[in-house]
């Protein structure tokens, strides 16, 4: 069969597709010359689909262009638009009543160089009597016996020492002592609000694609951001950044889902740690841009301002052939595999043309069967499917459990010591080493495996803080390794636990089911700040013993964990394998066996 030109790909494969319906099949093989359909529940349309991406190269000059130039750009640019949030809502640890216009200038000089407690920090004490022997003095003192004994509420707001933060909310609106919580709340709101972009994200990605989903939520997300450090006043500032929220879970998990579903099984793990990797440099870049830029305002404006360059990618972003293949849209599949093979510099020849035209033919006789029409997936298949339903539940108990953990450790991080800034680059530098981690142990060991050391580690140094008391000084710099260790294993966790989830998920529902994990997550994950927040007075101790404990606790999800490590993405709802809990110790380390050549058998899934 000879190549099939650009301009006639629409009308050879829907000939083609109308005489393989036509074609009656009583052993469940569709013929088409001599290529069949393997009955093998490894080799459906995933595994046909793979095949095609390693006939016109796996990782060639296309899918690396596509990766480099395009997806990961985006990643770096969508973790240093967000990184601002925690320095935006930061307390300075010193503040004091501001005095009124006539009073002595140096009580606010004895304010801000004294260490106050926080009820000194809330209350400024009230003066009996007093008088200036000269009115042009600033340096006016007064006796002991012209302040009185009895406190009161500061009566007209704060001054804040700024040698770290020059303004933030907290600053500009006088978010503390009463209002102490509102800061917290921008982050909890943001992060609810956030949740809900996650479902609808993914049901847009689902029904129109991962490109558009992807450059409608970036819209969003310049508009909201740019008007967000333009607010007049809190109220503002918490819908503003909410909607900037709103865009930030679709805009990253379509550029993840569009990555996995263009690359082969061999480079997914590897696409996931690139991920891993440029979002912690955005992180990094964007402390760097923080330490630089002290004033609340003009950070906002100066982390949204890569945003704008990523609209250029339009027209070179591809649309996912997974999901047009899902939406059964053969000329652009067909258009995508003879693009991948004229820039990887193979031919679309008779043999890539047959398995093409096979998975065309292939699909549309299970439509037949099915019809399709008469039940298109949905998300009540996640719970209804009695395949899908256990592996929904477990990966969403999972999420939310790595969601506590690795968001209330980004929490803390600012609150460890006296340097804020510090603290935070060093905890997004640490994912660099975590992308590394994931790298080596998730192809070799397994995604269970992985996760299960991730798990145990990660808790384990972080009940090991526990044991330094947080009014020593010394203890500090142990904390801190401890806590970056636990860090570490936390963005591991975090990678694999994405990693699995996107391969459970058949690409019919792949969006809305990530996003659905996504969502959950989001909420639960607002427990994290919380623990931080009531643990006011304990620094480190009671936040480390809580994330420890709930880690250890998390490792017991691994039993009920499919193994997905070198399996074909699900395509449709009939491609998930059975559930299967993990039953003994020898198919926990299958993987293992595997990569040494042990064990020819493949992974319960």
């Amino acid at each position: 069969m000879p190549s099939i030109p650009d301009n006639a790909v629409d009308t050879t494969t829907d000939a083609l597709l109308f005489h393989a319906k036509a074609e009656p099949s009583d052993d469940k093989n569709v013929h088409m010359g001599t290529s069949t359909q393997s009955t093998d529940p490894c080799s459906g349309v995933g595994a046909q689909f793979d095949q095609l991406l390693e006939s016109v190269e796996q990782f060639g000059r296309y899918q690396q262009f596509v990766v480099y130039a395009v997806l990961l750009p985006a990643i770096f640019a969508y973790s240093f638009a967000q990184g601002f949030l925690l320095f935006v809502i930061a307390t300075p640890d010193n503040f004091w009543c501001r005095s009124p216009t006539d009073y002595p200038l140096n009580l606010s000089v004895l304010n801000a160089s004294s260490t106050l407690s926080p009820i000194q920090q809330c209350h400024e004490l009230s003066l009996s009597s007093w008088s200036l022997n000269n009115s042009n003095s600033t340096t006016a003192t007064l006796s002991t016996s012209e302040i009185s004994n009895y406190p009161r509420r500061c009566q007209h707001g704060w001054d804040f020492d700024q040698s770290v933060y020059t303004s933030t909310i907290v600053t500009e609106w006088n978010l503390v002592c009463d209002s102490d919580f509102l800061p917290t709340l921008v982050y909890i709101v943001t992060t609810l609000v956030g949740t809900v972009g996650a479902p609808i994200g993914g049901y847009l990605s689902d029904r129109y694609g991962r490109k558009r989903t992807y450059f409608g939520f970036l819209a969003l997300q310049i508009a909201a951001g740019g008007a967000a450090a333009l607010a007049p006043s809190y109220a503002w500032f918490v819908v503003l950044a909410s909607l900037h929220s709103l865009s930030v879970y679709p805009s990253y998990q379509t550029i993840y889902t569009l990555g996995m579903e263009i690359l082969s099984p061999k480079h997914r793990t590897m696409f996931s740690v690139l991920v891993g990797v440029f979002y912690a440099l955005g992180s990094v870049a964007s402390c760097g841009l923080a330490y630089a830029v002290r004033n609340w305002r003009m950070l906002i404006v100066a982390s949204t301002l890569p945003l704008v360059g990523l609209v250029g990618l339009f027209p070179l972003m591809p649309e996912s052939p997974r999901f047009n293949l899902s939406k059964r849209r053969f000329g652009k599949v067909t258009h995508f595999f003879r693009r991948a093979a004229k820039w990887n510099g193979r031919n679309f020849d008779k043999d890539c043309n047959d398995k093409l035209l096979q998975l065309f033919a292939d699909l549309s006789t299970a439509d037949h069967k099915v019809d399709n029409r008469s039940h298109q997936p949905s998300f009540r298949d996640l719970f209804t499917n009695k395949n899908l339903r256990w592996r929904t539940c477990v990966l969403i108990t999972l999420s939310a459990l790595v969601a506590i953990y690795y968001g209330g450790l980004g929490f803390l991080a600012p609150k460890l010591g006296n340097n804020p800034h510090l603290n935070v680059f060093l905890t997004n530098l640490v994912d660099l080493p975590a992308s590394l981690l994931t790298q080596l142990g998730a192809d070799r060991l397994g995604r269970r495996l992985m996760l299960t050391v991730n798990f145990i580690f990660g808790g384990l140094f972080c009940l090991a803080s526990v044991f330094f008391p947080p009014t020593a000084d010394s203890s500090y710099y142990p904390v801190l390794v401890l806590f970056l260790f636990a860090r570490m294993f936390a963005v591991s966790s975090y990678t694999v636990e994405e990693l699995v989830s996107c391969e459970s998920f058949p690409t019919v529902l792949r969006g809305e089911g990530i996003s659905l994990t996504n969502g959950v997550s989001g909420v639960v994950s607002n427990l994290g700040p919380m623990i931080v927040y009531l643990s006011v007075g304990t620094q480190w101790t009671s936040p480390m013993a809580w994330f420890g404990g709930i880690t250890i606790l998390g490792s017991g999800l691994v039993l009920f964990l499919p193994e997905t490590v070198d399996l074909p993405l699900p395509e449709t709802i009939e491609d998930v394998q059975p559930f299967a809990m993990l039953r003994s110790f020898d198919e926990f380390l299958a993987p293992v066996r595997r990569r040494r050549g042990r064990s020819p058998e493949t992974s319960v899934n």
